[in-house]
C-alpha cells in the first residue's frame, strides 16, 4: 500500500509539472500572436530564439472558426517581415484547420485585403487577453507605434514564393482566387493569375 500511495504522489507531482508546463507554452503562443497582430517583429523575433515550434503552433479555442496560427494572423494583417520570420521557423504555408479549412493564402484574400480588416475582437478573447471591453479593432499594444510596414500584396508573394498551392480549396470548395473575385480584389486577383493560378480551378 505504501508502495503503491508513493506511485500514485509521484504521477501527481509529474502531472503538475507537464500542466505548468503546458500553461507556459500557450502563455508563450498568446504572447507570440499578439506580437503578430500588433506588428511587432522584435518580439516575434526574441520568441522564436526561445522556441521555434511556436511558429508551427496552433491556438485551439472553444470557438472553433476562432482557431488561428501566428503565420494566419501576421499574414492577414499584412505584416510580411513576420511573415518571412515565420516561415523561416517553420509555419507551414498550407496549414488548415477549422470548419472551414481555409489555407493562410486563402485567409489573407478573405481577412486581410480591406485596409480596415481585422481579426475579429472575439480573437482577443480567445487570447485571453485582459484589458478594456473591444468593439470592432484590437486595442493597440504599446509597440504599435513601432510597428513593421503592412503590404498585404507582398505578404501573398511571400506565400506563394515559400510554395503556398495557389489553388487549395477550402471546405466549400472554394480557393485563393474565388474569394479575391468574391471581395472585389482586382489587384491580388491580377497578383495570382501572374503566378499561375487556375482561373477555373476550384470546384465550387
Amino acid at each position: 500500500m505504501r508502495s503503491i500511495g508513493c506511485l500514485l504522489l509521484g504521477l501527481a507531482a509529474c502531472l503538475s509539472v507537464c500542466a505548468g508546463e503546458n500553461s507556459a507554452a500557450r502563455q508563450n503562443l498568446v504572447e507570440l500572436l499578439v506580437a503578430c497582430r500588433d506588428g511587432d517583429d522584435q518580439s516575434v523575433r526574441r520568441l522564436l530564439h526561445q522556441d521555434q515550434s511556436l511558429a508551427k503552433q496552433i491556438l485551439t479555442t472553444d470557438e472553433q472558426d476562432q482557431d488561428c496560427t501566428p503565420l494566419t494572423v501576421a499574414a492577414c494583417r499584412g505584416y510580411t517581415e513576420i511573415v518571412r520570420l515565420l516561415i523561416g521557423a517553420g509555419a507551414d504555408v498550407n496549414s488548415r484547420f477549422g470548419p472551414a479549412a481555409l489555407p493562410p493564402l486563402s485567409q489573407v484574400c478573405v481577412l486581410g485585403l480591406f485596409a480596415s480588416a481585422e481579426r475579429p475582437a472575439s480573437l482577443l478573447k480567445a487570447l485571453s487577453l485582459s484589458g478594456p471591453a473591444h468593439t470592432g479593432q484590437p486595442e493597440p499594444s504599446q509597440n504599435t507605434a513601432s510597428a513593421c510596414p503592412r503590404d498585404h500584396l507582398e505578404c501573398l508573394r511571400t506565400l506563394i514564393n515559400s510554395g503556398a498551392d495557389l489553388d487549395a480549396c477550402d471546405s466549400q470548395g472554394r480557393c485563393a482566387l474565388y474569394h479575391c473575385a468574391a471581395q472585389g480584389h482586382s489587384e491580388a486577383l491580377a497578383l495570382l493569375v501572374k503566378y499561375g493560378a487556375r482561373v477555373a480551378g476550384w470546384s465550387s
